[in-house]
């Protein structure tokens, strides 16, 4: 890693097969050079969670788990607290890793990326959602939805074009998931 000034030019080592560009620039006072991997300072709250590590092809951004989560306050904040402890809560050994790695890469990863408003990001995810017919998602991301912004108005007509490229029997069980989501959120 070279110290361009203020910016710190990281070079990736790119596989055949990625677009992306071969170097992404970092303000130096994130970054930190630790042997093969870069970490961002700790004073910087919003970065403080995020390791960057070298997998041989490419440097891949992931969360230190010794960190606290910033997917899990992401969470708490669109999906609601209640709804987080009681997932956590429920998990055993067996399935708390794939909780963990959800928080990362789903919320931590995704839902931090530039680019996108939450708002934008969970009228997204209720699309997705009801194209998979995965109710169960979509009760919880309806009241994320709700929370980020979403009116039900918009959540009604996310549903009624969903219908047309998804189909009327997905259409009508999501309907009948975010009724009774909006309706709870109204009262």
């Amino acid at each position: 890693m070279d110290d361009a000034g203020p910016l710190s030019r990281v070079s990736l080592d790119l596989d055949p097969f990625f677009t992306g560009p071969p170097h992404v620039d970092l303000p130096m006072s994130w970054v930190t050079r630790l042997e093969n991997c870069v970490v961002p300072e700790r004073d910087n709250a919003l970065a403080d969670p995020f390791v960057f590590k070298t997998t041989g092809r490419r440097e891949v951004k992931t969360m230190s788990s010794q960190e606290p989560s910033v997917g899990e306050a992401i969470r708490r904040e669109v999906m609601g607290t209640e709804h987080v402890d009681r997932s956590l809560g429920q998990a055993t050994d067996f399935d708390l890793p794939l909780q963990e790695m959800t928080m990362e890469h789903g919320w931590g990863a995704a839902w931090t990326r530039d680019g996108l408003d939450r708002k934008t990001r969970s009228i997204i995810t209720v699309s997705m959602l009801i194209a998979l017919n995965a109710h169960g998602a979509l009760k919880g991301h309806v009241r994320g939805a709700l929370n980020n912004g979403v009116s039900p108005d918009e959540i009604r007509e996310i549903i009624m074009h969903a219908a047309v490229y998804c189909g009327y029997p997905a259409a009508l069980a999501a309907m009948k998931v975010a009724k009774e989501v909006v309706e709870a959120y109204q009262a």
